[in-house]
């Protein structure tokens, strides 16, 4: 990720996204674990901090929004007291500068702050609830900020408000977005770079306006199809379904699903190939196709 800029992670459900975003902040529910890897931030590897180091990194460097705004609050607790908690966990302040600092991030977002402030959360409707988790991970103005599906239980109008609201974030602050979602329409809204997964694993990515434009992999080709933003009157649903990342298949893990399949699909994994400065795919087919073209030109 760019310091600045805002990175989408698009796929469908099951396609391994939420599980990055947990793995990014070391939450990851037992008996999930981080098995191999690095995140790496600052020179830091974060997996390799101790548990006092991350927990202060949460919330004043890396914020998440969860994809259910319900389980993100405690039933028992009004929503401001939330957000002063999280402020007071990494700044000490006097309980009324909490308090402003908290209905100032929910004035911002477009809500009642007072009312919101003093509700609990089971009061408030989705939109209202799922903003109100936006505000607390904002409050400190964390470096990057990671949004799990964080518009779908928006309206349409909610929903361009927040995206209007974090794209002035983007420009404003020095602050990254870790932009997660299936919905490919607001990825195109707020987003410059994407990174589109498949099976727990990144099969094509680079800046978001090419990779619409031009996708490469045929799973990205599918999910552009499947979007009434990009194929209006002529959607054409992925056939089948995800694979279990327990059970993946030899080989290509989309060859199942892939009108293009080859035999060699079936059998090696596709390597990682940079086509293009930043651009970047994972497919034999247009490994072959590269290299087709690059024989033609020498001959």
């Amino acid at each position: 990720m760019k310091e600045g800029r805002c990175l989408a992670l698009i796929g469908e459900s099951g396609a391994g996204k939420s599980i990055t975003a947990l793995s990014l902040l070391r939450i990851v529910p037992p008996p999930g674990k981080i098995t191999g890897g690095e995140v790496i931030l600052d020179n830091r590897d974060l997996l390799k901090l101790g548990k006092e180091e991350m927990r202060l990194v949460r919330g004043e460097e890396l914020a998440l929004v969860f994809q259910d705004s319900l389980s993100t609050f405690n039933p028992v607790r009004t929503v401001g007291g939330h957000i002063c908690e999280t402020i007071n966990a990494h700044r000490r302040l006097p309980n009324g500068q909490a308090k402003e600092m908290a209905l100032e991030k929910m004035a911002d977002l477009g809500l009642p702050a007072g009312r919101v402030f003093r509700s609990f959360p089971f009061q408030l409707s989705g939109g209202m609830r799922q903003r109100a988790a936006l505000a607390m991970a904002l409050c400190l103005h964390p470096r990057i900020l990671i949004t799990d599906e964080a518009t779908t239980s928006l309206d349409v109008t909610l929903q361009a408000q927040v995206l209007h609201y974090l794209k002035k974030h983007l420009e404003d602050c020095c602050m990254s977005i870790l932009f997660i979602t299936h919905d490919l329409a607001a990825a195109a809204a707020v987003a410059d770079q994407v990174a589109v997964i498949y099976a727990g694993r990144i099969v094509e990515k680079g800046q978001l306006k090419k990779v619409f434009k031009q996708p490469l992999h045929p799973y990205t080709q599918a999910l552009l199809r499947s979007h009434p933003s990009f194929c209006p009157g002529t959607l054409k649903p992925i056939q089948g379904s995800p694979p279990d990342l327990a059970l993946l298949p030899e080989g290509c893990s989309f060859y199942p699903r892939c009108p293009e399949a080859a035999g060699i699909c079936l059998s090696r994994v596709p390597e990682m190939l940079e086509v293009d400065s930043g651009r970047q795919v994972a497919c034999h087919l247009v490994k072959s196709a590269i290299l087709t073209k690059g024989e033609i030109a020498a001959s």
